[in-house]
């Protein structure tokens, strides 16, 4: 069965390492490397062993220079048309705040970028991520980078975006290492805490039509007007892109993790950093 390649959890493929992926895409074969064991192996991009591309990105400025090596990937049946591309975007866009995500594009720069990849498929191949929401203080106040939340709602919507996955910060030991070395007092919010604010952005994208899933935050799930996401879904996937899709967990990723399988063509380590360089990264050193 064709595989679903996913470019990338790991980093930020689209924005900083498309050379890298035309090379992959004209030489039909990427090396990857596993992170737990650092063994690599190889990864056939042949067309009749693709599925289609899941892509992650905070900026796609540079995926939409280069968009069309994907039109060897539209199956021959359907040839013609660049809608037919089996593609889907994880579009990330968060609120403005340049302590915590220094480099990112500004909101009218990801609205353009929007509208740009909505001309090349559809609303329908795009899941807008606020991910992921951060609480700190500062002078013993408390602040979150929820305050463009609804003017992004509004234009994501205006586009026909009509889904959003939210997840909370998780703060591992290196990134809390990074926090402190930059004296950034982060705020772990308890479970109370967060489901109110999730209820709050429930009756913000209810003005908007727009679903919530939760990534990896299973006490949501709980919470009417939230489902568990599932951001490689191969049922959806399958009806989207019209090829018979596997369905099988993806035991490669958290324990509550929705996805199913798929291959992730990124990495971690000096030749796959992540230039946004944002504070509460989990990928960069």
């Amino acid at each position: 069965m064709r595989q679903i390649i996913s470019f990338s959890r790991r980093t930020d493929g689209p924005a900083f390492y498309m050379d890298k992926f035309k090379k992959a895409i004209k030489e039909e074969t990427i090396s990857v490397q596993n992170p737990f064991n650092q063994k690599e192996f190889q990864v056939s991009l042949k067309p009749n062993d693709v599925a289609g591309f899941v892509f992650w990105s905070k900026d796609f400025r540079n995926f939409l220079k280069n968009w069309q090596i994907l039109l060897k990937y539209i199956p021959k049946t359907l040839f013609g048309s660049k809608k037919n591309i089996p593609v889907y975007f994880q579009f990330t866009r968060n609120s403005v705040v340049r302590i915590l995500e220094p480099n990112t594009p500004s909101l009218e720069e990801s609205y353009s970028q929007l509208e740009e990849i909505i001309e090349i498929t559809s609303p329908k191949h795009i899941m807008w991520r606020f991910d992921p929401i951060v609480f700190w203080k500062e002078d013993d106040l408390l602040f979150n980078n929820l305050n463009d939340f609804r003017e992004i709602a509004s234009h994501f919507a205006e586009f026909g975006i009509d889904k959003c996955t939210i997840s909370f910060v998780t703060y591992y030991p290196k990134v809390q290492k990074r926090l402190k070395k930059y004296s950034f007092q982060y705020y772990k919010i308890n479970n109370k805490e967060m489901i109110k604010t999730a209820k709050r952005l429930i009756d913000i994208t209810n003005n908007y039509k727009i679903k919530i899933y939760a990534c990896c935050n299973p006490d949501l799930l709980n919470i009417n007007g939230i489902s568990q996401a599932h951001c490689i879904n191969g049922d959806f996937l399958e009806k989207l892109w019209d090829l018979k899709l596997s369905k099988a967990k993806d035991l490669g990723q958290r324990k509550d993790c929705g996805c199913t399988k798929s291959r992730d063509i990124g990495g971690y380590g000096k030749e796959w950093k992540c230039n946004h360089s944002c504070l509460y990264c989990y990928a960069n050193r």
